[in-house]
């Protein structure tokens, strides 16, 4: 038993953790960017903001795994559900970025968006040696809640 651990450690691809506010499957850039970490030789490791429950909540093969997170769906836009569930996914990146650590030395986290950032910020913080992060803004989402909150939280 304790042999075929070893072996399946030292076979295993490192993880690169992709985290994004939205669904994988409906964000071609994201698609594009697991790709070329697949193709690196790098195992993806997702986790994404499934908001309208559209999608399976895990699919895992042997190129990678994706956690589809629903969290507080909403038919509608409310932006107190919204804001509660932007906190929910938060301390999600958290607790899926310490599963992964279990089983990694080091950790790539790929924070897509703004909105993905304290989580993986925080495992930065608390696992500082072991975590890098690489931020890769879509949009200019301050912007996106200046409109829907005010000034005072975009700032």
């Amino acid at each position: 038993m304790k042999s075929r651990e070893k072996r399946r450690k030292k076979d295993a691809k490192p993880v690169i953790f992709v985290v994004l506010a939205s669904t994988f499957k409906s964000d071609p850039r994201v698609t594009q960017e697991v790709q070329t970490i697949i193709k690196n030789n790098y195992y993806p490791y997702i986790l994404a903001w499934d908001r309208l429950s559209k999608f399976p909540t895990r699919e895992i093969n042997n190129y990678m795994t994706l956690i589809n997170l629903p969290l507080i769906p909403s038919i509608t836009f409310n932006k107190l559900f919204f804001a509660i569930s932007a906190l929910l996914f938060q301390l999600a990146i958290f607790i899926h970025g310490l599963k992964v650590l279990r089983h990694q030395k080091k950790l790539i986290i790929h924070a897509n968006d703004f909105n993905t950032l304290p989580g993986s910020i925080l495992l930065k913080v608390v696992f500082h040696n072991r975590v890098k992060i690489v931020y890769d803004s879509h949009e200019l989402t301050p912007a996106v809640y200046d409109e829907w909150y005010g000034s005072a939280v975009s700032k």
